[in-house]
This record gives C-alpha cells, sequence and structure tokens, in this order.
C-alpha cells in the first residue's frame, strides 16, 4: 500500500457502531386503505395482502373466544337433550342419537382443535357443520315427531339461529351459507309437521325475521371489526411516520453527521447526568480527552475528504471498543473526541485510555507528514474526579483538556493524567468564583 493512501478497510464505517436510528419500512398500506374508506367495503372483502391481514389478526384474537363460545354449544345441546323426552317422547331415542352422536363429537373434536396452531383455518367448516347438525336435529324431530308439543323446537330454533349467526362470529358469508340451509329445511319441512297453516305460516315468517336479524346483526359485527381493523393500520402508520420524523429529529439533535457519534450537546447533557448521579452515589467519574495528532498536517498533506475518512475511522474504532452501557463516547469538534466513564477510577481510566492509544496505532493508517510516526496517532488525557459540593461538571473538562496539552507538549502519542495539584487548584479557583 502506498503512503499516500489509506486503507479502504480502515476508512469503512462499522455500521453497528454509528447511532444512526433507522425505522424498518414496512408496507406503506394508508393510501390503500383510504381508498377502501372513501369506496366502502360492502362484501365484506378486502382483497390482497389486507384481506390477508386481517384474517391472520382475526385468527390470533378469536380463538380462546371461539373456546368459550364452544363451551356455550355444548352447554345448549346437552339442555336440548335434556327436554327432548319431554317435547319429542316418541322419537327421542332419535334426537338423543343424533345429538350425543354426531353433533357433541363434533363440538367436542372442534374444542380440542381449537388448541392446535391450524384450527382457524377449519374453525369455519366446524362451526357450520355443527349448527347445521343442531338446526337439522331440530327440523327432522319436527317432521317425524307426533306428540302435541313437538311444537316448541321452533323456539329451540329461534335460539340456535341467534347463537349461530352472533356468538359463533364466524364470517359473514359463512354464517349466510347455512342459515340460508337451514331456512330451506325448515320451509320444505313445515307442510310435514303438526302444526296448523296458520300457526306453520305464523312459525315460518318467525324464522324468517330470525334469520334475517340475526345475519343483519352478523354483517354489522364483521363490518365493525374490519373497520376498526383499517382504523388501526392508519393509526400504526401514522405513528410509524411520527416515530420515523423523531429519529430523524433525534439524530439532528444528538449525533454527528460525520462520524454517527454522539455530538458536543449530548456530551453536555450526558456529563451533567453523569456528574448528578456520581454525586449522589459518591462514586468517581473519568473523562478522556482525545486528540488526533497533526490532523492539520494530515488534511494538508491528503486533503479533507481523506481527513473526513480518517475520523470516521477513528470514531468507529472509539465506538467499537469494549465498554459498559453507561459510557459515552462523543465527538467534542474537529479532530477531537470524549469518552465518559462514570464508576471509573483513576489506574482503570489511564489503563482504557492507553488501549484506546494503542487501538488507533494498530490501525496503521498511513500519516507521512506527522511527526510521532509514519502513522495515525492519539494524544489523550485523563482526569477523575468524585464530584464534591465545590465541582462542576466543566472542572474535569478543565483538567482532561490539560492533560492533552500536556501529553502533546511531550510529545504526543501518550497518555497523560491531570495531576492533583490541577485538581485542587480549578477547586479552589471554582470555590472562589462562587464566593
Amino acid at each position: 500500500m502506498k503512503n499516500n493512501e489509506i486503507n479502504s478497510e480502515s476508512i469503512s464505517f462499522f455500521s453497528d457502531t454509528q447511532l444512526k436510528l433507522k425505522v424498518e419500512k414496512g408496507d406503506d398500506d394508508s393510501s390503500l386503505v383510504d381508498s377502501i374508506l372513501a369506496n366502502g367495503f360492502p362484501q365484506l372483502y378486502f382483497g390482497g395482502r389486507l384481506e390477508t391481514r386481517f384474517r391472520n389478526q382475526e385468527s390470533a384474537v378469536s380463538t380462546s373466544r371461539h373456546r368459550y363460545y364452544l363451551g356455550v354449544g355444548l352447554l345448549i345441546t346437552m339442555g336440548f337433550s335434556v327436554v327432548d323426552p319431554l317435547l319429542a317422547s316418541d322419537v327421542y331415542p332419535i334426537a338423543w342419537a343424533v345429538r350425543f352422536g354426531v353433533l357433541l363429537p363434533i363440538l367436542i373434536v372442534q374444542l380440542l382443535l381449537s388448541f392446535q396452531s391450524f384450527y382457524p383455518k377449519v374453525e369455519a367448516m366446524f362451526s357450520t357443520v355443527s349448527v347445521c347438525c343442531g338446526a337439522g336435529t331440530l327440523v327432522l324431530l319436527m317432521k317425524i315427531s307426533h306428540s302435541p308439543l313437538v311444537i316448541h323446537y321452533h323456539g329451540m330454533l329461534l335460539v340456535l339461529i341467534v347463537y349461530g349467526n352472533v356468538m359463533t362470529r364466524v364470517r359473514f358469508w359463512h354464517s349466510f351459507a347455512w342459515t340460508a340451509v337451514v331456512l330451506l329445511a325448515y320451509f320444505f319441512n313445515i307442510g310435514g309437521t303438526v302444526v296448523p297453516d296458520s300457526v306453520g305460516d305464523y312459525y315460518l315468517g318467525l324464522i324468517t325475521i330470525a334469520c334475517l336479524v340475526g345475519l343483519l346483526a352478523n354483517y354489522q359485527i364483521e363490518y365493525q371489526s374490519r373497520l376498526d381493523f383499517l382504523h388501526t393500520l392508519l393509526l400504526n402508520s401514522e405513528k410509524e411516520r411520527l416515530e420515523k420524523m423523531g429519529n430523524e429529529l433525534y439524530k439532528v439533535a444528538v449525533i454527528d453527521s460525520l462520524t454517527g457519534l454522539y455530538n458536543r450537546r449530548h456530551f453536555d447533557e450526558s456529563l451533567a447526568t453523569a456528574w448528578r448521579d456520581a454525586y449522589a452515589t459518591r462514586n468517581p467519574i473519568s473523562l478522556l480527552f482525545v486528540d488526533v495528532d497533526c490532523f492539520k498536517r494530515f488534511n494538508d498533506t491528503y486533503g479533507h475528504q481523506r481527513g473526513d475518512q480518517c475520523l470516521k475511522v477513528v470514531a468507529d474504532t472509539l465506538g467499537r471498543i469494549e465498554r459498559r452501557p453507561s459510557d459515552v463516547v462523543a465527538r467534542y469538534g474537529g479532530e477531537e473526541f470524549v469518552i465518559i466513564l462514570p464508576g471509573m477510577a483513576e489506574l482503570k481510566a489511564t489503563d482504557f485510555a492507553e488501549s484506546v492509544r494503542n487501538d488507533i496505532e494498530r490501525l496503521r493508517i498511513p500519516h507521512r507528514a506527522s511527526t510521532v510516526m509514519d502513522c495515525v496517532t492519539v494524544s489523550i488525557g485523563v482526569a477523575t474526579i468524585t464530584p464534591g459540593p465545590n465541582c462542576k461538571p466543566n472542572m474535569i473538562v478543565r483538567e482532561a483538556d490539560t492533560a492533552l496539552y500536556q501529553a502533546k507538549e511531550e510529545g504526543r502519542n501518550r497518555v497523560c493524567l491531570a495531576n492533583k495539584s490541577q485538581h485542587e487548584k480549578n477547586s479552589k479557583i471554582e470555590v472562589e468564583a462562587q464566593l
């Protein structure tokens, strides 16, 4: 590699260290939803991915509800079997054979299947079959029984129609299909019952009205469910848009656009927060001032574009150094970076600074104009303070900056620790300033 070229791998951004908050771009359904809301959906069908998402959502939230309704269905079935000997005493064994041999097993199997992942795919089929079997049993008994009390099965059929349309919450078109089957079966069977013609017409009208009202209720329930789904999509879309705007504003406010590290503003806020916490817990806080050696010479030799690339590499390295979640790495300005190390004592902070210096040197970024080495190096000033009543955050900044200046004076590419006398001097100055 030539000296006037910077290793392309060295200047690449390490994306994991860039604090650029990104929002995964999902399907933007807002325009599609607006179109559907404007045109309506009288057929209760969205089509495409919206229909798939709606059905998946409904399946996810309705399983426990279906189990409850299946339990109610089992109780209704058992209740009907109790009154069969009273209302159809001449044929109740047939009723029991159908209820306990066909309908009850179907409901039990459906209840067991409701605990399986594939249940949403078969739920409508089982619900339709169980309701049709229940209604068919009543219609059959009304046809073959000669008991005068069999007329009361009309009331049971009304209950079953309401249960099937409202409580099972089967989608409208499935509900429409089985309701039509039940109504036709009842219509063609009414002449074979013991019900007089006038009463038969009354019950036929009543059953027809019950079917229509039940279907209307089912339609309204599904329509409202779909409408809520569309409104939720719009709210989520707006929420994502606002979150994306918030993230962009956050990046502008606290992220340095060149390096991807925190900027000076966030550093000041973080230092103030860390200082208050350290004061409350009586723990030390350390600050590292990192400066790229002879950076002006680097820009003059390689150009400002290469200079920016160099800063990116250094920032990337600082961001990747193993450290604690509470630590903060920021660009202070120009070629200077700062690292806040809450709770870290002086010795550990010095060792940490030395590891940072070594990591930057090992990058071997060519710098033939440097007065230190033939590659990019950094000088680091370290300051450690345990905050007290007479201490302010700007004191540790001054001390770390002074230590950095000392490192430069001693030849650069080194770590210097702020001396105790300087700390005491700064504390005295701070007290006198307050007085």
